[in-house]
Order: structure tokens, then C-alpha cells, then sequence
């Protein structure tokens, strides 16, 4: 017959359950918020780089070409993948980039497109330009470079306006080399050359 301190030893007391239970509230506490945030900026981390590496070969190939080029994930033909896929203009030197844009240059999956006009089928908001450096400083409108990221959220937007424009003064969404629109799921543009 076994005694009752020997049944003790069987289990776990209800103290120890409960300062179990705490220590690792305490570890999710702690270990939850920095892993969304190591999240948060592999994802900013991943559009500053897919920028780059569009900035690079857009100005390589206005260099070569004296044009501003197109590079649009939704499609194939060459006439929308102006840096990554062969090209009969003259002077093309190409390919500018070393692999197309794809899905996987979004952290949301979605199109990813190098524009070559401030006022084209994407219209930058806001008087359709981008006022670099806040109110009042001259538009960039016409022929030029940005490039849009769609189904970004506005919280990963503001992450990469943070860390491009290092508040410009004015609206964030609205001045600056980044702005955001919550049309469609979210665009992000960034201004790249003009």
C-alpha cells in the first residue's frame, strides 16, 4: 500500500501547474510580438530590394535607350517585360534585371509593375504625382519611373514609408518617394526616376 507522500510525487501540484502556466505566457508574451515583427521586416525588406533591383535596370536602360522601360508581372509579351525580356529598340542592352518580376517579389503575392509614366493607367493619386520632398515642392508628372506593389496593407506601407522617406513632412500617404492608396487592396508606389 503506497502512502500519500508517495502519491504526491505521481503528479504535478496545482502551484506547479499554475507557475508553469505563467513562465510560458511570459515566453509567448515576449517571443509573439518580436516575431511578427522579424516578419514585418522581412517583408519591408523584401519591396526595398525588388525596388533596387528595379531602380538598377531602369536606369541602365534609360541610360542605353534614352525610354522608360515597362516591367509588368501580369504578363509575358515583351512589349511588358521591357527589362528582363529581349527587345528590338535600339540601343537595348539588355536583360536589366536578372530574372522577370513574379509573385514572389510582393511579400502579398500580388502584381508587382515598373511604370514609365507618372499619369499613366495607374494614376498616381493625389493630382497624379509625386511631390518628393512634401507640400509645396514641384510635382513629377509626365515620363518617368515608379514602381507599384498591390494588397499591400497600410501598416506595411507605412513601414517602408518609414524607412524610404523618414518623415517627409505632410500626409505619408501623399508626399514623399512613397505613397499608398487603399484602392484595390492596396497599392504602394515608390518614385524611382523621373
Amino acid at each position: 500500500m503506497s502512502s500519500s507522500a508517495d502519491r504526491a510525487d505521481l503528479g504535478f501540484s496545482l502551484v506547479q501547474v499554475i507557475v508553469t502556466l505563467v513562465v510560458v505566457c511570459l515566453i509567448a508574451l515576449v517571443a509573439v510580438p518580436s516575431a511578427a515583427v522579424f516578419h514585418d521586416d522581412a517583408q519591408v525588406r523584401q519591396i526595398l530590394e525588388t525596388a533596387e533591383r528595379l531602380h538598377r535596370g531602369a536606369v541602365s536602360h534609360h541610360k542605353d535607350t534614352l525610354r522608360y522601360a515597362v516591367e509588368d508581372s501580369r504578363y509575358e509579351a515583351p512589349g511588358s517585360r521591357q527589362l528582363s525580356r529581349r527587345q528590338t529598340a535600339a540601343n537595348w542592352r539588355g536583360p536589366y534585371l536578372d530574372r522577370p518580376l513574379g509573385p514572389d517579389d510582393n511579400p502579398s503575392g500580388g502584381i508587382v509593375i515598373l511604370h514609365d509614366n507618372f499619369q499613366g493607367d495607374l494614376a498616381v493619386p493625389h493630382a497624379r504625382c509625386f511631390r518628393i520632398t512634401g507640400p509645396g515642392s514641384p510635382p513629377r508628372r509626365g515620363p518617368g519611373q515608379f514602381v507599384s506593389f498591390h494588397d499591400i496593407s497600410e501598416h506595411l506601407a507605412r513601414l517602408v514609408d518609414a524607412a524610404l522617406d523618414h518623415g517627409v513632412s505632410g500626409s505619408w500617404r501623399r508626399y514623399g518617394r512613397v505613397q499608398w492608396s487603399a484602392e484595390g487592396g492596396g497599392v504602394l508606389m515608390i518614385y524611382l526616376l523621373g
